[in-house]
């Protein structure tokens, strides 16, 4: 139970820290969640940011994340975007976060 605890104080704060920095690096038109349970957050990105895209560009640049379109069965969902805050958090975690951020705003300013 003493881990439990533990790590749900760990996973809320993982989460906590995820949503400032989304809120600090990302365009401010991008929502995201608020879980209740889970490591999940998903981001809903501005609408002309196709997450599969961002997707590709971010395993090049070695940074996981899930576009929306693979987890809807109609592939709808494509300016969402699924991270992860399930891990140890690292200065590696908040580069990779501002890394995104950035590349979101070049390709919602590209079109």
């Amino acid at each position: 139970e003493r881990h439990l605890t533990h790590l749900r104080r760990e996973l809320k704060c993982n989460a906590d820290r995820l949503r400032a920095l989304v809120a600090q690096y990302f365009p401010t038109e991008t929502r995201t969640s608020k879980p209740d349970g889970g490591a999940v957050l998903w981001l809903e990105l501005p609408n002309t940011v196709d997450a599969e895209v961002l997707f590709d560009r971010a395993i090049d640049a070695g940074i996981s994340t899930l576009p929306g379109n693979l987890s809807s069965p109609r592939g709808a969902y494509r300016h969402f975007l699924r991270l992860s805050f399930g891990h140890p958090w690292c200065g590696a975690t908040e580069d990779a976060i501002e890394w995104l951020g950035d590349e979101v705003h070049r390709m919602a300013t590209a079109r």
